[in-house]
Formats: C-alpha cells, sequence, structure tokens
C-alpha cells in the first residue's frame, strides 16, 4: 500500500509541476524563440536525410529507432525504465518552498542547451548535421548535443552544455568528462551512421569512442544577449559569431589536452577530436588565431566577424580592417 501511495503521490506531483511549467514557459518569449527554432533545425535536418528525429524537441527519437528495427520496444522500454529512478530521485527534492526555483532552473537549463546548440548549427549545418541527443543519452551517458559530418559519415564529437560552473562543482564537471573520455569516450546508444548499402542514406545506431567535450556558457551572459534571438535561423548575430568562437577555443584547449600521454586517452577519441579542430579550421581559417593582448590593446581588438572568415587573413594590413578602434 505504502508503495501505491508514494506512486499516487508522484503522479499528483508530476501534475502539479508540469503546470506549473507550463505557466512559467507561457511568459518566456525568448524560450519560445529558442525551441521554435530547433523545431526549424530539425525539420530541415529531416527533410534533407530522413533522420530518426522527433521534429518538435529536436531529440533523436527513441520510438523512431523501435520503427526503423534499430531497436525492439523492450530494448527502448527498459532505456526509460532506467530513466524513472532519476525522476524520482529529482521529484523527492522537491519541496512547496523550492517548486517554482527548481522549475526555472530546468528551464535556464533547456535555454543554455538550445542557444549552444543553434550555434552550433548556424556555423556548421552545411558540413554537419547538428542536433540534441535522444534523452537516454543525454540523462543516463551525459550527452546533450551530438554533431556528425557529412561527408565522412561519423559522429565527430559530443557536446555536455552547462551553465557556467565555479570552484568545486567546475572541477568536478571538468573531471567527470576526462573520467569519460580516458574511458574511451562518449557512449552513445541513439546515436548516426551511414548506410552500409547507400552511402547517402543516414541511419540510427550505437556508437561508441566519441570524444566529448564541455561548452560552458554563463546564464547570466546569456541574459543580456536573449534579446537578439530571432525566430530566422539565417539571421547570425554579433554575438552569436561570438558564441561560436567561444566553443571553438573551447573545443581546442581540450583537443590539445587529450594529447597529454599521462592521460592515457584512447587514440581514437584523440584522432576524432584532432580531426574534428582540423575540419573546423578548414572552414574557418581564423578560428584559432591569437594575438597578444598588448598588441590587441594598442591596434584595436579584432571584431567577432573576423574568426568566422571564410578566408585566411595572413597579413597585418587585411587584420586591421577586421578591428575595433583602439581606446586611447
Amino acid at each position: 500500500m505504502e508503495n501505491i501511495k508514494n506512486i499516487d503521490n508522484n503522479i499528483s506531483l508530476k501534475e502539479e509541476l508540469a503546470g506549473l511549467k507550463e505557466s512559467i514557459e507561457k511568459q518566456d518569449s525568448v524560450l519560445e524563440n529558442l525551441r521554435f527554432l530547433t523545431t526549424e533545425i530539425a525539420t530541415q535536418e529531416n527533410e534533407e536525410f530522413d533522420l530518426p528525429l522527433d521534429s518538435q524537441t529536436g531529440r533523436l527519437d527513441m520510438e523512431e529507432y523501435v520503427k526503423r528495427g534499430v531497436y525492439t520496444p523492450e530494448n527502448v522500454d527498459g532505456d526509460k525504465d532506467t530513466l524513472r529512478p532519476l525522476e524520482r530521485e529529482w521529484l523527492d527534492k522537491i519541496t512547496p518552498n523550492n517548486k517554482e526555483e527548481n522549475i526555472k532552473k530546468e528551464i535556464n537549463g533547456e535555454k543554455v542547451e538550445l542557444s549552444t546548440m543553434i550555434t552550433l548549427y548556424k556555423f556548421l549545418n552545411k558540413n554537419f548535421i547538428v542536433t540534441r541527443a535522444a534523452k537516454y543519452d543525454d540523462i543516463d551517458n551525459g550527452v546533450d548535443t551530438v554533431i556528425f559530418n557529412k561527408d565522412t559519415g561519423k559522429i565527430v564529437c559530443a557536446v555536455d552544455e552547462s551553465d557556467m560552473l565555479v570552484g568545486r562543482y567546475a572541477e568536478d564537471k571538468k573531471q567527470k568528462i576526462l573520467n569519460k573520455n580516458k574511458k574511451g569516450g562518449a557512449w552513445i546508444k541513439y546515436g548516426l551512421k551511414l548506410n552500409n548499402n547507400n552511402p547517402k542514406k543516414i541511419e540510427g545506431a550505437l556508437v561508441r569512442n566519441i570524444p566529448l567535450f564541455e561548452l560552458a556558457m554563463g546564464l547570466d551572459e546569456l541574459n543580456k544577449h536573449f534579446s537578439e534571438v530571432t525566430d530566422d535561423l539565417s539571421n547570425v548575430s554579433e554575438f552569436d559569431s561570438i558564441l561560436f568562437h567561444h566553443f571553438m577555443n573551447k573545443i581546442n584547449e581540450q583537443t590539445t589536452a587529450m594529447q597529454e600521454p599521462t592521460l592515457k586517452i584512447p587514440l581514437e577519441v584523440q584522432q576524432t577530436a584532432k580531426t574534428f579542430v582540423s575540419q573546423i579550421e578548414r572552414l574557418y581559417p581564423n578560428i584559432f588565431y591569437s594575438e597578444d593582448i598588448i598588441v590587441s590593446r594598442k591596434q584595436g581588438m579584432l571584431k567577432s566577424d573576423f574568426y568566422t572568415l571564410s578566408k585566411k587573413i595572413t597579413n597585418d594590413q587585411e587584420r586591421d580592417v577586421f578591428r575595433e578602434i583602439a581606446s586611447k
């Protein structure tokens, strides 16, 4: 009887939280725009490749993997069962005093995740599929976004997005991702691969040995620029360029760190990460350019669009065109 009572209580609490969340979401125009853009991305990618993708959430759809014969219904149901204790654990932490706080935290987490994915898509969509991971891989495997190379037919990296963490929390997150890469990288059950008989067809598949990167961006900083978010995917703002440059630098830094012999990161994970960084540099040859801060202060900071040029700039005269006016 106690178990039945707990189940009833959980159902009642879930319904109450769902109502509260819906009420908060209705007042959030930024979230509405981000979700609209996510749907647009999923729709475009489905039209191009007929992916096992939910066009509403932008997630790789676990049910589609059943429909397409990748997994049995029992297998997917087992994964859903794996997630239920984690959901109950979250519900057990909810009190009358922290309900709204926890709902807003969940919504803010979604905003960080969606804005990161959308930014990556805007700059990479010609060469890569950028999509949200299936819910199982998100919660159980720590993967928020999957990036798939259209030409090679391989997932090149997985991304774990988060609000900016500090102190022990930041170190714990960094160590968790490092440990996963040391053990062979991300394991993506609901992944993608090219069809063996049709190189133009992409299908669902289990994928292993994928480098996992952490991309953190402070919510406070994002909130300053969310007013720039429109419902037009072709609109690339200055902040989009700044954010993309920031993300690529983080991926480059983490890829370089993987090469440290004492970490013993598997060679396959290292090489996949290095190849992805090289691919990015071919698309945006100035993306990893750096100069002494003294030079930047004296001559003017380089504008964000310099780093996303498709042409490599090699001389100072051309580079100076992209500088802010130096402060006296």
